[in-house]
């Protein structure tokens, strides 16, 4: 099954893990806009450096990286995971929520670091991949 990659996950690959950073580069994934534009702000944010750098070199190996947008199904879906997070009184922040609705209505497995950022979102599938 294809996955989508988030903003967490990729932050760590670089230079961390290898095999992780091979996995990431080389399976079938997509990432998403919101993803997309956690990566970007994060790394112009760093000051110039090895670190930067790096991730500057990591994001220029993803170009080509489809890049699915949060649209209208997944804005909807988003909406209707949020009240039901709410009514059993739990939360997501709102870029995870968006992340989370575009796996969701593309049928993708969310491929975090961060699982518990995703664990209370219905009806979607999560792996990580440092474990």
């Amino acid at each position: 099954m294809r996955s989508l990659k988030d903003c967490g996950l990729a932050t760590q690959v670089v230079p961390s893990n290898c095999e992780v950073s091979a996995r990431y580069q080389h399976s079938l994934s997509v990432t998403s806009s919101i993803t997309w534009h956690e990566l970007q702000y994060g790394v112009r944010r760093l000051p110039a450096g090895k670190r930067r750098s790096q991730l500057e070199l990591f994001l220029l190996n993803l170009a080509g990286l489809p890049i699915l947008d949060y649209d209208e199904r997944a804005a909807t879906r988003h909406a209707a995971a949020s009240v039901w997070l709410e009514s059993h009184g739990k939360c997501m922040s709102q870029c995870d929520g968006q992340i989370a609705a575009v796996a969701e209505v593309h049928g993708l497995i969310v491929v975090t670091r961060n699982l518990a950022d995703f664990q209370h979102y219905p009806g979607i599938q999560l792996e990580n991949w440092f474990d």
